[in-house]
């Protein structure tokens, strides 16, 4: 294979696709799209620097690391893959030239390499600079994390390229734009829920408040364990069995990436997106309850068709499931018991304890807030730029099917199941009429604040990484409120009360007002695609 790559080929592709990567152009401004996850991954690091202080042996250290790492790279190719390995226009850049597969197939490889060493160095730095200070690690086994974090995170996007180009290569582009949702959703909930797997089938003393790995059977099915086993000893033959399926497995999915991308995959995708992008016309249907104003009709066609034809924008939306079912987990595995009626003085003690099942609902406004703004095929909205349309009868629109079809549905769910826990149906309806105050309180300060034309604009490459921290951050407003309102104010009936009707007429002043600046921010926007 080696003697028919292209060296020359593969640098200047290489280089292309790496500049392509990091650069983006906004409006008529350059920026780097690079830094932000730099800065990101820098911050991750922390997390490992502070465990690396207190963890127990270097076994769990290691397993912590390896598995922070997979966490983040597998998040990141999750997310951004179609940008790194699909790239359907692919065969019209290079078929021309040409370059062969032995080429092509290098210079994803190569590329994917050099982005997870750049993400997995940053990630490394700050728990390495914290390991060579302590007394406890010796500057060699501080500066071998970053192998042991990189070949944790070429390991886990190694994987996802396969998956992914297996599935591209044998099924039909169609087919995997319908399913792929499903497919992303098991992918995301194995990544995200690494952590639960690990501390209920390693932690050696789950009474323990740092947690504590040990080496045993359940290792030789867990991947973070195989490059953790490096850092035990003695080494005795059951470890360096589960050494050798590091190298063994990285070769292994190196071999059958192999025989999946190659030019002839790349000529399938880019036929395939071509076929896709043909769309029936379709005819919409007036429903009075959404609306009779024009306005009206097309946010909910488009609404409708993204829902329907953008893996994207499903994703955006139907991510907040799987990050709620697991934050349900998480606290149902810390404090079985501590779902309880926030009215009663237990419920008001144990609340911090589930406070985790509110992120979801202060992160949620943003998902949706975010997804509206973005699309794939960003260039058609210069039809709504040009439309003689009434910017605040589109702004209420948006607002109300936002209301409708995903804030409200997802918030009866959620009241539903603590309701199920508690068994304290109006202490439900009460604490949650505080919850939908806020959670449409962030909503109308998001649509209103931050006015856009629907759909306008096209993903810029890692936005949608560090839109994750960012909703992160977001949603310890909610909680944090939700929490101090719990302690202060629902042990107090009156209490309760003026704070309910505090927040109905803050929300109304909020509606009111983000209205006419929302009209005004809508009357000056520009078509702006270069």
């Amino acid at each position: 294979m080696i003697n028919k790559i292209d060296f020359f080929q593969l640098s200047t592709i290489v280089k292309f696709g790496f500049i392509m990567e990091t650069r983006v152009r906004k409006g008529q401004k350059k920026r780097n799209a690079l830094l932000p996850l730099i800065i990101m991954y820098f911050f991750a690091g922390f997390i490992v620097g502070f465990y690396s202080l207190k963890a127990p042996d270097l076994f769990s250290l290691a397993m912590f690391s390896s598995m922070v790492s997979m966490l983040l790279m597998g998040n990141f190719m999750l997310i951004e893959y179609p940008h790194i390995v699909t790239g359907p226009e692919d065969f019209s850049f290079y078929a021309i030239r040409p370059v062969n597969s032995q080429t092509y197939f290098a210079s994803k490889i190569v590329l994917t390499a050099v982005m997870t060493f750049i993400l997995t160095g940053v990630l490394s730095l700050p728990s390495i600079a914290m390991m060579i200070i302590s007394p406890r690690f010796s500057i060699v086994t501080a500066l071998s994390f970053l192998l042991l974090n990189f070949f944790s995170g070429l390991f886990i996007s190694l994987f996802i390229i396969n998956f992914y180009s297996f599935l591209l290569k044998y099924l039909s582009y169609r087919v995997i734009k319908n399913v792929s949702t499903v497919f992303q959703f098991v992918l995301f909930i194995a990544i995200y829920s690494i952590y639960f797997y690990m501390t209920n089938m390693l932690r050696s003393k789950p009474d323990e408040s740092f947690l504590t790995f040990t080496y045993n059977f359940t290792s030789h099915f867990i991947p973070p364990a195989w490059f953790a086993s490096f850092y035990i000893s003695p080494m005795e033959l059951p470890n360096l069995l589960t050494m050798a399926l590091v190298p063994l497995f990285i070769v292994v999915l190196t071999a059958m990436a192999y025989k999946l991308i190659s030019m002839d995959y790349a000529e399938k995708i880019s036929e395939e997106m071509l076929k896709s992008a043909v769309v029936k016309n379709q005819t919409s249907r007036d429903f009075p309850m959404l609306g009779t104003e024009p306005e009206s009709r097309a946010v909910f066609t488009l609404l409708k068709n993204h829902f329907k034809f953008s893996t994207q924008f499903r994703m955006s939306v139907l991510a907040i499931i799987p990050i709620t079912v697991i934050y349900f987990i998480m606290v149902l595995m810390n404090n079985p018991g501590s779902i309880l009626d926030p009215f009663t003085s237990q419920g008001q003690r144990l609340f911090s304890d589930t406070i985790l099942l509110y992120i979801g609902v202060g992160i949620f406004p943003l998902y949706i807030k975010n997804a509206l703004g973005y699309s794939y095929e960003a260039e058609a909205s210069w039809i709504l730029y040009t439309s003689p349309y009434n910017p605040i009868n589109l702004i209420k629109a948006i607002r109300r099917f936002t209301l409708m079809f995903f804030i409200i549905p997802y918030l009866i769910i959620f009241a539903t199941v603590f309701a199920f826990f508690t068994q304290a149906w109006w202490s439900t309806v009460k604490h949650f009429t505080i919850v939908t105050l806020l959670c449409l309180i962030q909503t109308d300060i998001l649509i209103y604040m931050l006015a856009e034309i629907p759909f306008s604009k096209t993903p810029q490459k890692g936005q949608r990484t560090i839109g994750m921290f960012l909703r992160i951050l977001l949603s310890l407003f909610t909680a944090s409120v939700l929490l101090g309102a719990v302690i202060f104010v629902y042990p107090f009936d009156t209490g309760y009360w003026i704070m309910l009707i505090f927040l109905f007429l803050f929300a109304l002043f909020i509606n009111f007002s983000g209205k006419k600046r929302a009209g005004k921010i809508l009357a000056k926007v520009e078509f702006t695609h270069d």
